[in-house]
């Protein structure tokens, strides 16, 4: 059943890109009152940081979708600490409770919020559904064996839309065993978009889809429209669309020119399939 547990409160990190549950995290350390600079945005602050510590290393954390959905964010479970580097697990998604998350220019102490943890819907995950989730997730492992074979998906996770670069997770002690393919169908739903080049938008659909089946069957859609000619087949009218990002507008301030990079998104005026997949359950408090 898609309920939340009991509704608790833990400290407030705040992350600059979307990140889904099963991720490795790493995250630069600073210390409270300095100046975090631009090509550190995966950080957190020292003070932050204790109060996950002292809370058995869990945090919770907004993304960049808070505009669009107020409460909903993921808990952060801290795996170690070592020199400026703390590297978590993103765990569950959460929902917020409503006016808990604090404005981005809000000072003073780190700020504990009151969550409750959301999953999948309960009609999503009936038997039927998850057995034909695992069907999906099969052919889902033989498009991406075949689009590495090929050359044609880079599943790693690196630059994405905003320009945040996940440049230390090499570090994180679960850095290689992350980059296996997930054997059940559920962790494949979560692999899949954490990895492929989508917008923050069509991020924030995937990661708040609550359903399972959902996030494969698009998955699966995104990466054969990557393995599609997009100039030499003119057969289909795609939902999605291919955003190319040119060396002049990369990330240039290294010193060094980046590879074109290509996105994927909605196409304007389209919608995402099944929008019952995208709607929370409702969260019910125990008595």
């Amino acid at each position: 059943m898609a309920t939340s547990t009991a509704a608790r409160r833990l400290a407030l990190a705040r992350l600059p890109t979307i990140v889904f549950p099963g991720s490795p995290l790493t995250l630069k350390v600073f210390a409270e009152g300095s100046e975090v600079q631009s090509d550190d945005r995966l950080a957190i602050a020292s003070s932050v940081l204790r109060r996950g510590e002292d809370a058995g290393g869990q945090l919770v954390a907004s993304m960049p979708f808070q505009q669009a959905h107020p409460d909903l964010g993921v808990k952060l479970v801290l795996e170690e600490v070592g020199g400026d580097l703390a590297h978590f697990t993103v765990g569950d998604r959460v929902r917020f409770a409503p006016g808990s998350v604090p404005a981005l220019d809000a000072g003073g102490a780190p700020k504990e919020v009151e969550f409750e943890r959301v999953s999948d819907r309960a009609e999503f995950t009936t038997a039927e559904v998850i057995e034909r989730a695992e069907d999906e997730a099969a052919l889902a492992r033989s498009i991406v064996n075949l689009g590495a074979m090929n050359g044609i998906l880079d599943l790693a996770l690196g630059l994405d839309e905003l320009g945040v670069e996940h440049v230390e997770l090499c570090h994180h002690p679960k850095w290689a065993a992350s980059k296996v393919l997930p054997k059940d169908a559920l962790g494949l739903s979560m692999w899949l978009p954490a990895r492929l080049p989508l917008t923050t938008e069509l991020k924030a659909q995937f990661l708040f889809a609550f359903s399972p089946l959902w996030r494969l069957q698009n998955a699966i859609d995104v990466m054969r429209f990557l393995a599609s000619d997009p100039l030499n087949d003119e057969r289909y009218t795609h939902r999605f669309q291919r955003i190319l990002d040119s060396p002049a507008t990369g990330v240039c301030g290294h010193g060094w020119i980046s590879k074109p990079r290509c996105t994927v998104g909605l196409a304007r005026g389209d919608a995402a399939r099944d929008a019952a997949a995208t709607s929370p359950p409702t969260l019910r408090r125990r008595r």
